[in-house]
């Protein structure tokens, strides 16, 4: 195989380089032997070149099928496929390479025809030759993600941020930035272990197919100091020995579904507030994602009352965006499953359950909650010090498939940022990927196919990569079945987007009163044992259920039914309010708090 050959002799190893320094020595009068032995290189060979005019060099008889500028070209349009997320195959870039050869009048090998493709070797010294490409395995991304994280929406939020910056003189000590994240009672991704060679499969005692969701919420500020864990289990009673040799200072409260709600978030932001104790003169910003239980108006009010100040994310941009996510949740994880690891072995056979997470994450919390950590992603972010230019071109462009503006959706306390209109995208006969049309491309490959061989163009090129298969193109309307207006960053405590949650929330309870009003009575004649004691337990369950959006209780009406439209999610099985998502009414419901999930992992 030409990708595995190894030289068996020294010959050939001067440079062309050398071999131009010694002709032009000869051509000035020094001898043929002395130029030869100054420069190492052998006699017969720049006396060869000498007569023949030849400076290149070119050893055996392969030649290259493609030249310095078609490689070049090449490896930019890998690049730039990359850059939007749409990055090519082995077997993408090899159909490309042959269609980009044949339409070019380019000479190729026979054994390309066979299988309409580049073959392996050559892609192998494609790569040798190219050392900046490399094959990596992709992290999924969503297109939520990928177009969310755009300029204007970035920009939007440093701009606010910057505002509250000036407006109260802020310093790295009063920087707060807060957030959950989950972890389950069984590992998820377990460390590599030592194993034989050629096992198929390879496995690992785990407490149980399915852990049990603890939900924790950190908070750290930009000068590297943290505030105490404080954790949501998923049970009813809160019991102080859930939290035995947890992190000094933790609290913990008790969830049905583990998820935080808004009258959660409120308890938090209350034992935040016990910590930090700020005052008016020294008032304190929290940046946030834009959860809805983050807007709970009882929180907003609280927070106005105590001298914080909310800032929110632009929607799915905290991957990238939010110091906690970016280099704090990954080293807290990773420690926590080396910790469950030990904490398996060390008790053969015993199952993980609510009473050990506090104990197992805190060593996990104090390796991985680390100042030098925090202080890191708050300056990788922008955030501190304060840097709005620290994203380049190349972070928005996956954003550029889509080329989504920025959307007046809600009320803005500040002033407007200018909008960006964005630019329709080219219907072909996909919206999501653009290419080349097919009976185009055959005609174009059987006209090139009839006419006969040419040499190499070394200097242009007729048909180029992205004429072969175009950079996609997303077409974000259609795509588009939210019923939700769309959020972006916002400063949570002003009195516009105050005035806008209590409306909505008083809209909520109006809702529930006027429909547990209007609906009838249910006169019903069936006689059995076993019904009151059902009525009495759906009335009983109906108390132990929020929905995660509006973080309204489930409210059961007469009979037993509840008052309002309730869906199930299909993965975790938690319960919404069918008016606040975005359900459709056909196939499986899948809630947002999953979709997210399943984008990240």
């Amino acid at each position: 195989m030409v990708s595995n050959y190894k030289r068996k002799t020294n010959q050939g190893s001067w440079s062309e380089e050398n071999l131009n320094m010694a002709i032009y020595e000869c051509r000035n009068g020094t001898k043929i032997s002395t130029a030869a032995s100054l420069y190492n290189i052998p006699f017969t060979t720049l006396y060869r070149r000498l007569k023949s005019g030849r400076n290149d060099k070119l050893l055996g008889r392969f030649r290259p099928i493609f030249s310095i500028t078609h490689e070049k070209e090449l490896v930019e349009y890998l690049k730039e496929m990359d850059a939007v997320f749409y990055g090519l195959t082995r077997y993408d870039f090899k159909n490309l390479v042959y269609s980009y050869a044949k339409l070019n009048n380019i000479q190729y090998p026979n054994s390309w025809d066979k299988n309409k493709s580049a073959g392996n070797d050559w892609l192998a010294c494609f790569l040798k030759r190219n050392p900046s490409i490399v094959l990596r395995t992709p992290e999924p991304t969503s297109v939520a993600r990928a177009r969310g994280f755009n300029r204007p929406q970035v920009e939007r939020f440093f701009s606010l941020l910057d505002e509250q910056y000036q407006k109260y003189n802020i310093d790295a000590t009063r920087v707060y930035n807060m957030d959950e994240t989950g972890i389950s009672t069984t590992t998820n991704k377990p460390p590599k272990i030592l194993s034989v060679c050629g096992k198929k499969q390879v496995g690992i005692i785990s407490s149980a197919e399915r852990g049990k969701l603890t939900t924790v919420i950190c908070c750290c500020n930009a000068a590297g100091s943290f505030i105490p864990p404080f954790f949501i289990f998923a049970r009813e009673r809160m019991q102080e020995r859930l939290l035995d040799n947890a992190p000094p200072g933790s609290k913990g409260y008790c969830s049905s579904s583990g998820w935080t709600n808004g009258d959660i978030f409120l308890i938090w932001l209350k034992f935040f507030v016990e910590v930090v104790r700020p005052t008016p003169d020294k008032k304190i910003i929290l940046v946030l994602d834009n959860h809805e239980s983050h807007k709970y108006y009882p929180a907003l009010k609280y927070a106005s009352d105590n001298n914080i100040v909310f800032v929110s994310f632009a929607p799915h941009t905290t991957h990238k965006i939010q110091p906690l996510d970016v280099s704090v949740f990954g080293p807290i994880k990773r420690f926590y499953e080396q910790e469950i690891n030990i904490f398996q072995k060390n008790y053969s056979g015993r199952i993980i359950n609510q009473y050990d997470v506090a104990k197992i994450f805190s060593p996990a919390y104090l390796k991985g909650a680390t100042p030098h950590n925090a202080v890191s992603g708050f300056k990788c972010t922008g955030i501190w010090p304060f840097n709005p230019s620290i994203f380049g071109d190349e972070e928005f462009a996956p954003a550029s498939v889509t080329d989504r503006p920025l959307e007046n959706s809600v009320v803005t306390p500040t002033s407007e940022v200018n909008e960006v209109p964005s630019p329709k995208a080219n219907n072909l006969e996909s919206d999501l990927v653009h290419t080349l049309d097919t009976y185009q491309l055959e005609t174009m490959v059987a006209t090139t196919s009839s006419t006969p061989q040419q040499q190499p163009i070394k200097n242009c090129t007729k048909v180029s990569p992205t004429d072969i298969r175009p950079i996609p193109k997303i077409d974000v309307m259609k795509m588009s079945t939210r019923k939700r207006k769309t959020q972006r960053a916002e400063v949570l405590t002003t009195t516009p987007v105050k005035n806008i949650q209590l409306e909505k929330m008083k809209n909520a309870e109006r809702k529930v009163i006027n429909t547990v009003a209007k609906r009838p009575t249910r006169k019903s004649v069936r006689k059995s044992l076993n019904f009151e004691s059902t009525k009495k337990k759906a009335s009983e369950d109906s108390t132990q259920y929020f929905c995660p959006i509006c973080s309204e209780k489930y409210i059961c009406g007469p009979g037993g039914k509840p008052v309002e439209n309730w869906i199930q999610c299909y993965i975790c099985e938690k319960w919404y309010h069918e008016d606040c998502t975005s359900y459709l009414g056909k196939g499986h419901f899948v809630c947002d708090f999953c979709e997210d999930t399943n984008d990240s992992s």
